[in-house]
């Protein structure tokens, strides 16, 4: 219907009026017709974009953060071994191994989430990114550092071990090669007093390769609480102690040879 907007209309004005609103809304409608598809889809765009860097900023902490605590939790259960038990000491350098091999494994992962991190960073600029970069960083070196240093630990310890348990062997030989020396019976023929002769020899090789080991093994480690080198000095002391009767037996070996030469 075509409504009548003359003057001498008894609601002109009104009519007018609402007219001139009509008109303003259709030419917003027909604006919005011609642009605001487009206006819309930038919208739509730059919204999905934002959800995607969401997404991306979220896998970085989820990856960063799931990193982070592995790190953490190995360096606490590394930081709580104890040397104390020699018979712990091969699970525990299997342990090692084993943690240097993820250790290893996981470095492109490190770095791959770093990277990702930086390239966020340069976009973002939040604070929160550098601040999970760091910290992962810091937990990767200091896993890695207490890693090498209980490695060292049980390096040496694993040396002192083998440096005692060698120990002990070369005490009941010079204990036995010195009850051989003091009995009448042994030695009084050449046959058994180059077998006394032989074992002296073969303690003082044992000694020597002993030198060696503990050249590598600080003063203060040992089980029995003394050092090892001070119970090492302490056999090579009694060891030497047998050279004056070790040679006795060998002249009265060789007295005792001398006889015999007539006879046959």
């Amino acid at each position: 219907a075509v409504v009548s907007t003359q003057s001498d209309h008894y609601a002109s004005e009104e009519i007018r009026e609402i007219m001139n609103s009509l008109q303003s809304r259709f030419a917003k409608l027909n604006c919005f017709s011609r642009y605001g598809h487009a206006e819309n889809l930038a919208s739509a765009e730059e919204a999905e974009d934002a959800i995607k860097e969401a997404k991306r900023l979220q896998k970085f902490l989820d990856d960063s953060g799931e990193l982070t605590q592995w790190l953490k939790e190995n360096a606490d259960s590394l930081g709580e071994e104890s040397l104390r038990d020699p018979g712990t000491y091969p699970a525990l350098m299997k342990r090692h191994d084993a943690l240097r091999s993820e250790l290893t494994n996981n470095e492109p992962h490190l770095e791959k989430i770093k990277a990702e991190g930086a390239d966020i960073n340069d976009i973002t600029e939040n604070p929160m990114v550098m601040s999970n970069i760091e910290e992962l960083q810091k937990a990767w070196d200091d896993l890695n550092d207490l890693l090498e240093e209980k490695e060292k630990e049980l390096e040496k310890a694993e040396k002192a071990r083998k440096a005692e348990e060698k120990l002990q062997d070369l005490k009941v030989l010079v204990a036995d090669l010195d009850a051989a020396l003091a009995s009448p019976d042994s030695g009084a023929d050449p046959s058994s007093a180059k077998q006394i002769a032989k074992k002296y020899d073969m303690i003082a090789e044992e000694l020597d390769g002993l030198d060696l080991i503990c050249e590598e093994i600080p003063e203060v480690e040992a089980d029995s609480g003394e050092s090892v080198n001070a119970q090492k000095d302490d056999i090579k002391s009694r060891f030497a102690a047998l050279q004056v009767p070790l040679e006795k037996k060998k002249e009265k070996s060789t007295d005792c040879d001398s006889a015999l030469i007539p006879l046959l």
